[in-house]
Order: structure tokens, then sequence, then C-alpha cells
């Protein structure tokens, strides 16, 4: 007996809902959801250059502000606007791909021992052979004269 009022509750429902607000719910969310992620995968990379105004005093200002809000593009150059976040950060993050592509491939000894220090060591010298007396004798008199 519960279910079949359940089951008259239904079939009540049913016969009386707007069925064409009921489907456009999912179509138009669907349809802002892909919008957003579109419009956020364009802030990411454009545009390319700052685009915005400058704020007279606003670099002077920016140096006082807390960090995160120092990361925004444009307000440490002075200005409001936007900038692409990777185009912002592109100097931070090639250094940082920079610092872990060599610290993989090698220690600071080990490329100081490809370079072949005895070699440019060598090199030095003879490029400046000729002008070591003279570069002995101005060191010496400025570092000890008496001598």
């Amino acid at each position: 007996m519960h279910v079949e009022t359940v089951l008259d509750w239904l079939a009540d429902w049913a016969a009386h809902v707007n069925w064409v607000y009921f489907v456009s719910i999912p179509i138009f969310t669907g349809v802002i959801g892909w919008l957003i992620n579109w419009s956020g995968l364009w802030m990411l990379f454009k545009p390319l250059s700052f685009h915005g105004i400058r704020v007279p005093g606003l670099k002077e200002l920016a140096g006082v502000m807390p960090r995160k809000v120092q990361e925004i593009p444009g307000l440490m150059e002075g200005g409001i606007g936007w900038q692409g976040i990777v185009p912002a950060r592109a100097a931070k993050m090639g250094s940082i791909a920079v610092d872990k592509v060599i610290a993989k491939l090698g220690t600071p000894a080990e490329f100081y021992a490809q370079l072949e220090p005895d070699q440019i060591a060598e090199h030095i010298v003879n490029v400046f052979r000729p002008d070591l007396p003279d570069l002995v004798h101005d060191v010496m008199m400025r570092e000890h004269p008496r001598l």
C-alpha cells in the first residue's frame, strides 16, 4: 500500500512537470562549465604582454604589500590589468626548469671537471705571460710596497 502511494505520486509528478525546464538544466550548466574552463585556459596563456593601465605610485606601494598580492601580474610594474599567468611567470618557471635539469645532469664539481681546468689554466698563463712581470710588480707595489 505504501508503494502504491509513491507510484501514484510519481505518476502525478511526471504528468505535471515542465520537461523543457527539467532537460535544459544540464544543457545550460554544461555550456556554462565549458565556457568557464575555456576562459580559464585562455587566461593562463593570453595575453603574452601586460594589458592594463599604469597607476602613479602603485609601483612603490607594491613593494610593501604582502607577497601573495605582489604575485598579481603587472602590480610590481605599477599597473592594474592582466597578463597571462604563464607568460607573467615565464622567467621564474624557466629558471626553475633549468635548475632542475642541471641538477639531474651533474654536480658543479662534475661540470668543472668537464671543462678541463688544467688546459684552461695553461691557456690563461700563455695569454698573460708577456704582461705577467708588470702585473706582479703592480700588485706587489700596491699590497706590499716595502718589499
